[in-house]
């Protein structure tokens, strides 16, 4: 773990409210593992105060790119952020996810931005099939990005299964973020 200035370098707004920022750190592309985060200031001055938590979303190269939500004043001034601009961030942070062991399938579970950490988890299991669910309240609240064999459900049925409920008995290996009831119901499974 270290604090580090890293270099915006892209900013993608993927869907309404979800954002791309990729930034320059060959050190952080080579450090950072599925499942881990950085705390990142947000702005240069004393507000807000506090650092953000952001999983990292994927490596491309020397950039690491992370995915978030406009939900309050942080992530406001994140989404306002343009090539050039310099982030400072503490990172790597966090245990990552464990990708060893004798699987053949990892299912992954996640639930809106949640879904951020695992398109890096899906290019770490190569060579594993992979079988996502991802679900939200409508379908506005439904991230694919990078993500493959993707089901879907949504609490109002306007996108995929309407709260849909399926069980499953392969040699699988799950992988989920969000909720914690959602989580220890999954680990329970595994």
């Amino acid at each position: 773990m270290i604090v580090s200035k890293v270099t915006v370098t892209a900013l993608e707004k993927i869907q309404d409210r979800v954002y791309l920022i990729k930034c320059h750190s060959p050190y952080l592309a080579s450090t950072f593992k599925p499942g881990q985060f950085a705390n990142i200031k947000v702005s240069e001055g004393g507000f807000p105060l506090l650092r953000r938590p952001f999983s990292i979303c994927d490596i491309d190269g020397d950039e690491i790119v992370f995915m978030f939500a406009v939900h309050g004043v942080g992530t406001e001034i994140l989404s306002q952020k343009r090539p050039g601009d310099q982030l400072d961030m503490i990172a790597p942070l966090g245990q990552g996810f464990n990708v060893s062991g004798d699987f053949d399938t990892a299912i992954i579970i996640a639930g809106g931005i949640g879904a951020a950490p695992f398109p890096l988890l899906a290019k770490s299991l190569s060579g594993k099939r992979k079988v996502t669910y991802i679900g939200g309240r409508t379908s506005k609240d439904i991230i694919t990005y990078g993500l493959e064999d993707v089901q879907i459900s949504t609490d109002d049925g306007s996108l995929g299964y309407k709260k849909a409920d399926k069980s499953f008995r392969l040699r699988t290996k799950p992988y989920a973020q969000g909720f914690a009831a959602i989580v220890e119901q999954i680990r329970d499974r595994g």
